[in-house]
Protein backbone atom coordinates (compact mmCIF):
# COMPACT_ATOMS: atom_id res chain seq x y z
CA UNK A 1 0.00 0.00 0.00
CA UNK A 2 1.67 3.31 -1.07
CA UNK A 3 0.36 5.44 1.84
CA UNK A 4 1.01 2.95 4.65
CA UNK A 5 3.98 5.02 5.88
CA UNK A 6 2.07 8.31 5.92
CA UNK A 7 1.49 9.95 9.31
CA UNK A 8 -0.53 13.13 9.86
CA UNK A 9 -0.85 14.84 13.24
CA UNK A 10 -3.00 17.85 14.04
CA UNK A 11 -3.89 19.62 17.27
CA UNK A 12 -5.83 22.74 18.18
CA UNK A 13 -6.20 24.61 21.43
CA UNK A 14 -9.06 27.07 22.02
CA UNK A 15 -9.21 28.94 25.28
CA UNK A 16 -11.42 31.71 26.68
CA UNK A 17 -10.25 32.17 30.25
CA UNK A 18 -11.44 35.41 31.79
CA UNK A 19 -11.70 36.80 35.30
CA UNK A 20 -15.29 36.36 36.51
CA UNK A 21 -15.16 36.98 40.25
CA UNK A 22 -11.89 38.71 41.15
CA UNK A 23 -10.43 38.79 44.63
CA UNK A 24 -10.38 42.49 45.63
CA UNK A 25 -6.80 42.06 46.89
CA UNK A 26 -5.59 41.44 43.31
CA UNK A 27 -7.39 44.39 41.63
CA UNK A 28 -8.19 42.36 38.52
CA UNK A 29 -10.98 43.60 36.33
CA UNK A 30 -13.95 41.39 35.49
CA UNK A 31 -13.55 40.11 31.92
CA UNK A 32 -9.75 40.47 31.83
CA UNK A 33 -8.05 37.52 30.16
CA UNK A 34 -6.00 35.39 32.52
CA UNK A 35 -2.23 35.66 32.08
CA UNK A 36 -0.24 33.26 29.88
CA UNK A 37 -3.36 31.88 28.21
CA UNK A 38 -3.44 32.48 24.46
CA UNK A 39 -6.93 32.17 23.02
CA UNK A 40 -5.74 29.97 20.18
CA UNK A 41 -2.90 27.61 19.28
CA UNK A 42 -2.65 25.10 16.46
CA UNK A 43 -0.05 22.62 15.24
CA UNK A 44 0.22 20.10 12.49
CA UNK A 45 2.75 17.80 10.93
CA UNK A 46 3.01 15.33 8.12
CA UNK A 47 5.57 12.57 7.77
CA UNK A 48 6.32 9.62 5.58
CA UNK A 49 8.40 6.52 6.33
CA UNK A 50 9.41 3.87 3.84
CA UNK A 51 11.67 0.84 3.51
CA UNK A 52 14.62 0.98 1.16
CA UNK A 53 15.43 -2.68 1.82
CA UNK A 54 14.73 -5.28 4.50
CA UNK A 55 17.11 -3.59 6.96
CA UNK A 56 17.19 0.02 5.68
CA UNK A 57 14.51 2.63 6.30
CA UNK A 58 14.10 6.36 5.68
CA UNK A 59 11.61 9.02 6.75
CA UNK A 60 10.85 12.70 6.24
CA UNK A 61 8.60 15.01 8.22
CA UNK A 62 7.49 18.63 8.26
CA UNK A 63 5.43 20.56 10.76
CA UNK A 64 4.12 23.97 11.73
CA UNK A 65 2.99 25.44 15.05
CA UNK A 66 1.21 28.71 15.84
CA UNK A 67 0.77 30.19 19.33
CA UNK A 68 -1.65 33.09 19.77
CA UNK A 69 -1.07 36.32 21.67
CA UNK A 70 -1.24 36.43 25.45
CA UNK A 71 0.10 38.69 28.19
CA UNK A 72 2.27 38.08 31.23
CA UNK A 73 -0.32 39.62 33.57
CA UNK A 74 -3.74 41.23 33.57
CA UNK A 75 -2.78 44.84 34.26
CA UNK A 76 0.14 47.25 34.00
CA UNK A 77 3.02 46.79 34.23
CA UNK A 78 2.46 43.05 33.63
CA UNK A 79 0.21 43.41 30.56
CA UNK A 80 3.22 42.85 28.29
CA UNK A 81 2.39 41.02 25.05
CA UNK A 82 3.89 37.63 24.18
CA UNK A 83 3.20 34.82 21.73
CA UNK A 84 1.57 35.44 18.33
CA UNK A 85 4.12 33.52 16.27
CA UNK A 86 4.30 30.53 13.96
CA UNK A 87 7.29 28.25 13.48
CA UNK A 88 8.11 25.46 11.02
CA UNK A 89 10.37 22.41 11.22
CA UNK A 90 11.68 19.87 8.70
CA UNK A 91 13.41 16.58 9.37
CA UNK A 92 14.61 13.34 7.94
CA UNK A 93 16.10 10.04 9.09
CA UNK A 94 17.98 7.15 7.56
CA UNK A 95 18.52 3.92 9.45
CA UNK A 96 20.17 0.62 8.71
CA UNK A 97 20.31 -2.15 11.32
CA UNK A 98 21.68 -0.46 14.45
CA UNK A 99 22.81 2.82 12.80
CA UNK A 100 20.54 5.86 12.57
CA UNK A 101 21.31 9.27 11.02
CA UNK A 102 19.07 12.30 11.45
CA UNK A 103 18.89 15.81 10.05
CA UNK A 104 16.52 18.54 11.21
CA UNK A 105 15.92 22.23 10.63
CA UNK A 106 13.96 24.07 13.32
CA UNK A 107 12.37 27.48 12.70
CA UNK A 108 12.95 27.09 8.96
CA UNK A 109 11.97 30.69 8.11
CA UNK A 110 13.87 32.17 11.08
CA UNK A 111 10.68 33.66 12.54
CA UNK A 112 11.13 36.18 15.33
CA UNK A 113 8.79 35.93 18.29
CA UNK A 114 8.45 36.21 22.03
CA UNK A 115 7.86 32.90 23.82
CA UNK A 116 7.63 34.47 27.27
CA UNK A 117 7.72 38.20 28.08
CA UNK A 118 8.39 37.75 31.81
CA UNK A 119 12.17 37.84 31.79
CA UNK A 120 13.67 39.77 34.68
CA UNK A 121 10.85 40.79 37.08
CA UNK A 122 12.85 43.83 38.23
CA UNK A 123 13.09 45.19 34.69
CA UNK A 124 9.56 44.26 33.56
CA UNK A 125 8.29 47.83 34.02
CA UNK A 126 10.58 48.87 31.13
CA UNK A 127 8.33 46.61 28.95
CA UNK A 128 11.22 45.26 26.89
CA UNK A 129 11.65 41.80 28.46
CA UNK A 130 11.25 38.78 26.21
CA UNK A 131 12.36 35.23 25.61
CA UNK A 132 13.02 34.90 21.87
CA UNK A 133 12.25 31.89 19.75
CA UNK A 134 15.24 29.77 18.95
CA UNK A 135 16.67 31.04 15.65
CA UNK A 136 16.88 28.81 12.60
CA UNK A 137 18.77 25.77 13.82
CA UNK A 138 20.32 22.92 11.84
CA UNK A 139 21.03 19.62 13.54
CA UNK A 140 22.81 16.53 12.27
CA UNK A 141 22.81 13.50 14.52
CA UNK A 142 23.69 9.88 14.61
CA UNK A 143 23.21 6.93 16.91
CA UNK A 144 24.63 3.45 17.06
CA UNK A 145 22.87 0.72 19.03
CA UNK A 146 25.08 -1.76 20.84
Amino acid sequence: MPLSGLKIDMAMFLNDTRVADPDPAFRRQVGARLPNTPPFAVSGSVGYEWSLSADTHASVDAGWRYVGRSTVGTQAPLDVSQGEYGSTHLGGTWSRNNIRLTATVENVFDVKGDRFAGGNPFALAARNEYTPLRPRTFRLGGTVGW
